[in-house]
C-alpha cells in the first residue's frame, strides 16, 4: 500500500481528461502532497521478531514516517492512455489491487471513492479534486488503512501541475 497514495495523485490529473469539456494536458507533472492530519499508526507484527536492541528504534522509524508531514513530491509521465484509462492509472505501479473506484463530476470538481487490498490489508481513499485549468488541479485524499488489525486514517492535500510534454527519463 506505500505507492497507493501517489498513485491517487496521479489520478487526481487524470480525472479531468474523461470528459470532452475538459482536457488536461500529456506529459511529465509534478505532484506534491501534504499530509495534514494523521489518527493510528500501524506497526507490522514483524517488529516483534528483530532483537531487542532494534525493536525500538524500528517502532520509532516507523511511526516518524506515519506522522511526519513533510511534503512529498513525485514526478511522472501522464501519457493519452493513462488519461483514457483511469483503472490503470491508480493501479499503474501499485502494489495494491483497487478493485473498485467510483467517480463523479460536477464541472470541474471531481470526487471518488477507491477500494483497495493486497495480502498485507485493505485501504478505503476518498478524493476530491478541483481542475483549475488544463495544467493545474488541487485537491484532497482521505485515506483509511487496515493492516494486520490495526486502523490509521490520514488526511493529504494535493497540487499538480503540469511541467511540460516532455517526459524525458519519467517515461
Amino acid at each position: 500500500m506505500k505507492h497507493l497514495i501517489p498513485i491517487i495523485g496521479m489520478l487526481a490529473i487524470a480525472l479531468p481528461a474523461t470528459a470532452d469539456h475538459i482536457n488536461v494536458k500529456p506529459g511529465l507533472w509534478e505532484t506534491t502532497i501534504v499530509q495534514t492530519h494523521e489518527s493510528g499508526i500501524i506497526m507490522p507484527a514483524s517488529v516483534n521478531n528483530l532483537p531487542a536492541a532494534l525493536q525500538d528504534k524500528y517502532r520509532k522509524a516507523l511511526t516518524d514516517i506515519q506522522t511526519t508531514q513533510k511534503p512529498r513530491t513525485y514526478k511522472y509521465c501522464l501519457t493519452a492512455k493513462d488519461i483514457e484509462d483511469m483503472e490503470t492509472v491508480i493501479s499503474k505501479g501499485s502494489d495494491s489491487q483497487c478493485k473498485s473506484v467510483h467517480v463523479h463530476h460536477n464541472g470541474n470538481v471531481w470526487s471518488g471513492t477507491a477500494e483497495c487490498s493486497n495480502d498485507a490489508g485493505s485501504a478505503i481513499i476518498n478524493f476530491l479534486y478541483r481542475v483549475a485549468d488544463s495544467g493545474h488541479v488541487t485537491g484532497t485524499i482521505n485515506e483509511k488503512i487496515d493492516m494486520e488489525g490495526q486502523t490509521r486514517t490520514a488526511e493529504n492535500k494535493l497540487e499538480s501541475h503540469w511541467l511540460g510534454s516532455d517526459c524525458g527519463s519519467n517515461q
